[in-house]
């Protein structure tokens, strides 16, 4: 079962990857923005990292309550939003 948590994580990695493509884009970086402030705000989240990509997934690195997480996410499911 996936959580609000994780949808916003995923969220999160798709403007993050779509940013490493356009870094000048504008409507990226607040809607990054966005996502960490609600990330932090209703989640308790922080310190995101975009890790690794291996063939077929990218793995998102976060803190949540003082504790380190990791959260594999589909490459299609990250490379499709741009």
């Amino acid at each position: 079962m996936i959580t609000d948590a994780q949808v916003f994580l995923v969220s999160w990695a798709q403007v993050k990857n779509a940013l490493f493509l356009d870094p000048q884009d504008t409507a990226y970086q607040a809607a990054l923005q966005r996502v960490e402030e609600r990330l932090k705000e209703d989640f308790s989240i922080d310190e995101m990292q975009l890790m690794t990509r291996d063939q077929e997934a990218y793995t998102v690195a976060y803190k949540r309550h003082g504790k380190m997480h990791l959260l594999p996410i589909d490459a299609d499911e990250i490379e499709d939003f741009t």
